[in-house]
């Protein structure tokens, strides 16, 4: 029904890997080379700076998540569309493929947007769920919450998105 992998620029996830990679590198042969005057230090914080973009390069930069709804896989006989159809989030890393996240659109319980106005609010709200985040922006300004129960614990999804997929998951009457 609906499927779809939603790219970003991720400009800003960009910069700050290659500008830790450049001050970690920097500071390492700086303090190998007697320049600084504690070289310990000034190494620890060069290796510290070099995983920090290696973690914003794997985290940010090299995966990709694709929304899809999809009927599931066991046939229901009713009127209700959130009981005929799934929501599947796929994680690629390169050619690998992984299905993340699967849930019956019946089991969710709302859909909220995340923006600068309400994040406080929301942050105070999701103390006591499980929160699972397949968004790959950098610092994001707006992204999309589905809440939903599983086994009478209650769950948190965040995730990226646009116009499009509000229009297709808001059709299920969430």
């Amino acid at each position: 029904m609906f499927k779809k992998a939603i790219k970003h620029k991720n400009t800003a996830a960009k910069i700050s890997a290659l500008l830790c990679l450049i001050c970690g590198a920097a500071l390492f042969i700086l303090a190998g080379n007697g320049y600084a005057a504690y070289p310990a230090a000034a190494q620890t914080i060069s290796i510290v700076l070099i995983v920090a973009s290696i973690y914003v390069a794997s985290a940010y930069l090299l995966r990709e998540y694709t929304y899809s709804i999809e009927p599931n896989t066991h046939i229901v006989e009713d009127d209700d569309l959130s009981r005929q159809y799934d929501l599947i989030i796929t994680e690629a890393k390169g050619r690998k493929q992984i299905k993340v996240c699967h849930i019956e659109m019946s089991e969710i319980t709302g859909v909220r947007v995340i923006d600068p106005d309400n994040r406080k609010q929301i942050s105070s709200e999701r103390k006591n769920k499980k929160r699972y985040t397949y968004d790959t922006r950098f610092a994001a300004s707006r992204q999309l919450e589905i809440l939903f129960t599983l086994d009478g614990e209650d769950y948190s999804i965040i995730l990226s998105y646009d116009e499009e997929f509000l229009q297709a998951i808001s059709k299920f009457g969430i």
